[in-house]
């Protein structure tokens, strides 16, 4: 990519806007690069999820914590929000939390590493998913951090992680903080 094209994206996508409660970034997307999980790759569900037609996948829209509001208009997705903050939990913690899901939640689980990786916005950072799909705010400000429930085999006190900021996966203590996305 050319250098003048970097600046133009930067300088129209690279935005901070401050409420009174939380930072709320807006997302970067590079223009010229096709989306590499449009909305037309899921189908919206009842209940704050969302089904990848991709894998089949079934994906919670909100972090575990956050309620789900879809504005009292439930044929348009474009208006959905994430409401709260994201509860934080070391990786023992999420699949205790996981495992007392109850409600619309039942059934959801820890996603693998790969699983995860399937649903980031290539395209995008800050964050690197579909934000149309998936309604990201900073919450708690900052933090994109997502537990998978795929071990470090070679490690065993770190476990995988996808950081939906940059959209990349590394591993970390599982003493860590951070939140979960839930899938059936």
């Amino acid at each position: 990519m050319a250098a003048d094209t970097w600046v133009r994206f930067f300088i129209s996508t690279a935005v901070v806007v401050f409420s009174s409660q939380q930072a709320i970034a807006i997302q970067s997307c590079e223009v010229n690069m096709p989306a590499t999980n449009p909305a037309s790759d899921f189908t919206f569900l009842v209940g704050g999820y969302v089904r990848h037609n991709v894998t089949g996948l079934s994906w919670s829209r909100c972090y575990l914590g956050q309620d789900f509001s879809d504005n009292g208009s439930p044929n348009n997705y474009t208006d959905d929000s994430c409401i709260g903050n994201a509860s934080l939990y070391t990786w023992q913690a999420a699949f205790t939390a996981v495992n007392n899901l109850s409600g619309n939640d039942a059934g959801g689980r820890l996603p693998n590493v790969k699983e995860l990786q399937s649903i980031i916005e290539y395209s995008c950072f800050s964050p690197a998913i579909n934000t149309a799909v998936f309604p990201e705010i900073l919450s708690p400000p900052g933090n994109f951090t997502v537990w998978s429930s795929s071990p470090v085999l070679s490690e065993t006190k770190q476990t995988w992680v996808v950081q939906f900021d940059t959209g990349g996966s590394e591993f970390i203590p599982l003493t860590s903080q951070a939140g979960i996305r839930l899938v059936k």
